[in-house]
Order: C-alpha cells, then structure tokens, then sequence
C-alpha cells in the first residue's frame, strides 16, 4: 500500500494506492476508491532487454480527477511538461 499526496494549491490531497507486484514482470498500482479520483491505475512492465542485465521498461497511466478543476489544473501542467519535454517554450 503506497499513499502519496498531490499538492493542489492550497491545500494537499491525499489517497491510497494498491500495489500488486509480479515478480520479474510487472508492479501495478490502483486506486480502488477515493474521493479525488474517479480512477488512477498504473503499470510497470518489464521485458527482457537487447543485452544482458538489460530490460526494456514500459509505464503506462489511466486516470480521471472527479473536479472539473482538479482536471483542468492536471491538463495544464501535463501541457507545459510536454512542450518542455520538445523544447517549446
């Protein structure tokens, strides 16, 4: 069990995650019931990589805010990461 916080100026949000964990494979985590998200699931996978003691690493996100703000914030920062991500200023 993991429990992060997000800080949404100004106040902090909190919520608990479920880790599950397959060994060598995978790590995923959800949030089965909270009252900032309408769902977060995450996954970690793991492959073999192209060499020895090597892998190829793969996440991938699946989330909603229950707030219509609480999304529209999250939108704004994940635009302004990915035009930083491409050198767009």
């Amino acid at each position: 069990m993991s429990k992060p916080c997000i800080p949404f100026l100004p106040t902090r949000r909190r919520y608990t995650s479920q880790i599950y964990l397959t060994p060598g494979r995978a790590v995923r985590s959800a949030v089965p019931d909270s009252s900032l998200f309408d769902h977060l699931d995450s996954t970690w996978t793991m492959e073999p990589g192209p060499a020895p003691a090597t892998c190829w690493l793969s996440f991938h996100v699946d989330f909603a805010f229950r707030s219509q703000l609480h999304g529209y914030l999250a939108d704004l920062f994940f635009s302004e990461v990915v035009k930083q991500v491409r050198g767009q200023r």
